[in-house]
């Protein structure tokens, strides 16, 4: 058998949800080759945070003595903290626009090898929990792109499930070895070399890696890049006015109630003392009035003694 030579990518990155399930199109995508797409998994983030976290989350609380230290969210803890990321992702090619175009003779042979490479993942990676997954055919090259949350289990600080990309990779075997060499590139050259096994298995071997950095991206390229880093942030600006748009609006309403009960108190009140005047006017007649200055005369002096001393 003949073996063509293709180039293997997986690159991790922060990921744009909304790029990836077409909430958002960029320029390079040819809507007429949408429907072309696989969306696998396609699940609201926040949703899989409570699935994930609530029970750790809920044992964690219960555990404080001091309600400082107690977690309201762990969603929009991890959201603006800095230790952890929301959730990360691994975007997955082969060849390239040349050589494996999305509309050449190779898309479908393309789209068969990722699919195949996917149809695994979850199983090799275990304590990756994947939330999105979207296999595009309408960009000039098939690619995957891959979401999860790095679940580390059974810790012994903080949450016993909680967020972290350490140790998910370590529970998969990766271990760091200084900055060249981290978890993540042990992990991505892992994944390389399975899709690798799978190209194998359609009659593509593996060329050797090509150095993807930002100096050699095409501007159409940077240009998405720079696109959906601004949808995101504009995306997270939009939810934090609307969560703030309905605290506010919450708030008005307590003080809303809050006003008309005192509204309601003082006109029992205003009721009842009208009742009172009434009754005692009964009982001591005309003198009544004269003896209600004196009272109030009397509590004004008393006040006065009082901040005097």
């Amino acid at each position: 058998m003949d073996f063509i030579v293709r180039s293997v990518s997986a690159t991790l990155g922060e990921g744009c949800l909304t790029h990836n399930d077409r909430s958002f199109t960029a320029d390079n995508v040819d809507g007429s080759r949408t429907h072309l797409n696989i969306a696998y998994v396609n699940e609201p983030i926040k949703e899989v945070y409570h699935k994930l976290f609530d029970e750790a989350l809920e044992k964690y609380n219960a555990k404080q003595t001091r309600n400082d230290r107690k977690i309201s969210d762990y969603y929009e803890k991890i959201r603006t903290g800095k230790q952890e990321k929301l959730f990360h992702e691994i975007i997955i090619q082969v060849g390239n626009c040349d050589d494996m175009s999305a509309t050449g003779e190779n898309a479908e042979l393309a789209k068969k090898i990722l699919d195949e490479y996917f149809r695994g993942f979850r199983e090799r990676n275990h304590t990756l929990h994947v939330f999105s997954a979207h296999l595009h055919m309408d960009e000039a090259t098939p690619h995957l792109h891959i979401d999860f949350i790095p679940l580390a289990e059974n810790s012994k600080r903080g949450l016993e499930t909680r967020v972290s990309l350490k140790q998910a990779l370590k529970a998969l075997g990766f271990e760091g070895e200084g900055r060249e060499n981290t978890e993540g590139n042990q992990w991505a050259n892992a994944e390389k070399k399975y899709l690798a096994e799978v190209m194998e298995r359609y009659g593509i071997t593996r060329s050797e890696d090509k150095e993807e950095k930002r100096e050699h991206l095409s501007v159409l390229d940077y240009k998405k890049q720079e696109r959906i880093r601004e949808v995101e942030e504009l995306t997270e600006q939009a939810e934090a006015l609307e969560q703030s748009n309905a605290e506010a609006q919450r708030e008005n309403a307590e003080i809303r109630e809050s006003l008309e009960k005192m509204k309601s108190e003082l006109s029992e009140l205003t009721e009842d003392k009208k009742e009172i005047d009434l009754e005692y006017s009964k009982y001591f007649g005309d003198g009544w009035e004269l003896l209600r200055q004196e009272i109030r005369c009397s509590l004004i002096s008393e006040r006065r003694i009082l901040i005097i001393r």
